[in-house]
């Protein structure tokens, strides 16, 4: 990574100036994003660059595309972005990397080949989630009915990782039923218990 911020900076026609990043993401107040940005600014710190972070409070495609439209207009150097469509973010990322600034999928990734973006960083989601189902089903009674939940629709990575723990349940026998929660605690709580 130093060695490509160096490269970067011997491409930037005022050398003085700190490399600046942005990652922007879906959900982005949750509390996963706390080691996130404490890593970036470690990162940061030892890289001599800049980086921020930004994002949609919830699921909003079109409101992701209009800050990476805007942080593209504003000239960063780099992207990180949570590719949580399958293809409603493929335009934008070429935008980005038409006008050389590189883009790579963070957290969670599109899976699309129609997608430009250089690498993505994010685990096996569908794996995860039947390992998670697998580890549950144990101490469930075959027969029973469990609740998974959803913070919001849309996310291929809920998606994903929900078809694991569903099939890692339904190969014992186990069903399911499924409620979207929300991003609020106490909503999604009433919403459980209802």
């Amino acid at each position: 990574m130093q060695t490509y911020a160096a490269a970067l900076r011997g491409n930037m026609k005022d050398k003085s100036r700190k490399l600046r990043f942005m990652f922007i993401a879906a959900c982005a107040n949750e509390d996963f994003f706390i080691p996130v940005r404490k890593g970036m600014a470690d990162a940061a710190g030892m890289l001599d660059v800049e980086v921020a972070m930004t994002g949609v409070e919830d699921v909003d495609d079109q409101a992701e595309i209009r800050l990476i439209r805007q942080v593209i207009a504003d000239g960063v150097d780099g992207l990180a972005i949570s590719l949580t469509h399958q293809t409603a973010f493929n335009d934008v990322v070429a935008e980005a990397l038409d006008q050389g600034i590189p883009v790579v999928g963070f957290n969670v990734d599109s899976r699309n080949s129609g997608n430009r973006r250089l690498s993505c960083v994010c685990q096996d989601l569908y794996s995860a989630g039947h390992k998670l189902g697998t580890a549950i089903r144990e101490s469930i009674r075959l027969g029973a009915t469990v609740l998974l939940t959803f913070h919001s629709q849309g996310i291929s990575a809920l998606e994903d990782r929900f078809r694991g723990v569903r099939d890692a349940l339904e190969a014992s026998g186990i069903n399911w039923l499924t409620a979207v929660t929300g991003i609020v605690p106490e909503e999604a709580a009433v919403i459980v218990r209802d």
